[in-house]
């Protein structure tokens, strides 16, 4: 089901849960809560801007057609900031404004869609319902007929992202303690 405003708790509990054990994430928020800020990046920026698929309560996406859309202005920029800070502290908001930039640097220059986030919950994981939303939101996207970028956090979501024609390019300068991340880019494929 594509997903909505309204979505936005569901889709960012299901990625929060989906990301407990991602080593980025670890680094950002330690052991606080993710929730809340998926939340408002599914709220004021990915749902509002972009769009999204759920699978009931066990997977979901957010993408933004135009990654230049990332910039979602001032309003809803503090409004993630202080979910982040509030609920995982001042330390995680300076290490996810730290991974942000260094994220944003990384996005190529052309016009592209970007697949910001992919997540199964734990008890869902290996079934084949990652690929299904992967391909959904895909289908979008070649239908516009866009290149597409995403930053995998994971090495072992590699062959994943592979089997729907992402190629790795070089591993991101990540801001010092910070784990790897592969970005990975889909040349266009007409619909």
């Amino acid at each position: 089901m594509i997903a909505e405003a309204r979505n936005a708790k569901a889709a960012g509990a299901i990625i929060a849960r989906a990301f407990h054990d991602d080593p980025d994430n670890r680094w950002v928020f330690g052991t606080r809560p993710m929730a809340p800020t998926f939340t408002a990046l599914a709220r004021h920026l990915y749902l509002a801007r972009g769009f999204g698929h759920m699978a009931g309560g066990d997977g979901a996406t957010l993408w933004l057609m135009d990654a230049r859309d990332k910039n979602a202005g001032l309003i809803a920029t503090l409004k993630v900031a202080a979910a982040l800070g509030l609920s995982a502290g001042l330390g995680a908001m300076r290490r996810g404004l730290a991974l942000d930039a260094v994220f944003s640097k990384a996005h190529p220059p052309q016009p592209h869609a970007f697949l910001f986030a992919v997540g199964v919950v734990p008890e869902a994981q290996g079934k084949g319902l990652g690929g299904a939303l992967i391909r959904a939101g895909l289908e979008r996207v070649d239908t516009a007929d866009l290149p597409c970028y995403l930053e995998s956090t994971k090495e072992r979501n590699l062959p994943l992202y592979r089997h729907f024609g992402f190629q790795e390019l070089p591993l991101l300068a990540a801001p010092r303690g910070c784990p790897p991340v592969w970005p990975m880019w889909r040349p266009a494929k007409a619909a």
